[in-house]
């Protein structure tokens, strides 16, 4: 990432380090109003330290600098001004407690620029509907092989979703044994230049972070 003095505005993710910026770290500030008689805050500058320690502290202005404090929040770069020893920007919205499990995984996806959005409709429609079964056509297929007659297992765990890995044993007649591994074939329903297709090649990505579990396409 690159900054100059008038680029755009990018965001960047971790939490707010509360510390009052130096006046030799920053061209000279107005002088702040008066405040108002209701008590009304007009805040204070505060660096934002990223979780990505290539990126500098940046200089943000807020004034709910103690709410923060224990914060994972997004931040977006506005500009890095001449004379000044860091970039400023604004904050952009909190996105949990640091050290929770579900901020912490929420993080690392923004980080690495993962797309854990839910899928459109129209990547939806690219699936038949629930129930479907094998058909003959499907067995039929070039390059295909009906092993229905094995007894086969799956190791997905009671109560997954996806079932689809899955395994099978059986003796042959040398007296040795025979292990197969079965993994779904997902790309059958994956055709070209469809919604799924383009939604899939964007992604390129399957994250499992514990409770959280970001697919490449869709599947049942």
């Amino acid at each position: 990432m690159h900054y100059s003095p008038f680029h755009h505005t990018h965001p960047i993710h971790s939490h707010c380090t509360l510390h009052t910026l130096p006046p030799h770290h920053a061209p000279p500030l107005p002088p702040p109003p008066q405040p108002p008689k209701d008590g009304t805050s007009y805040g204070i500058h505060v660096l934002f330290c990223p979780v990505e320690k290539r990126y500098p502290f940046i200089r943000i202005h807020t004034n709910q600098a103690t709410t923060l404090a224990d914060k994972r929040i997004v931040v977006a770069i506005d500009g890095w001004d001449i004379g000044s020893a860091y970039p400023h920007g604004h904050y952009v919205r909190t996105l949990g407690t640091i050290g929770d499990r579900t901020t912490e995984t929420e993080v690392v996806l923004l980080e690495h620029d993962v797309n854990s959005a839910p899928f459109s409709a129209a990547v939806h429609a690219c699936v038949p509907p629930l129930p479907w079964s094998v058909t003959d056509m499907d067995v039929r297929e070039k390059g295909r092989e009906d092993l229905r007659d094995r007894v086969v297992c799956s190791v997905d765990p009671p109560g997954c979703r996806d079932i689809d890995d899955a395994l099978h044993v059986r003796r042959l007649e040398n007296g040795r044994y025979e292990l197969g591994v079965h993994i779904a074939d997902v790309t059958h329903f994956l055709l070209p230049d469809t919604a799924m297709d383009l939604e899939a090649s964007q992604r390129c990505v399957f994250f499992w972070g514990g409770s959280v579990l970001v697919k490449v396409c869709v599947c049942y």
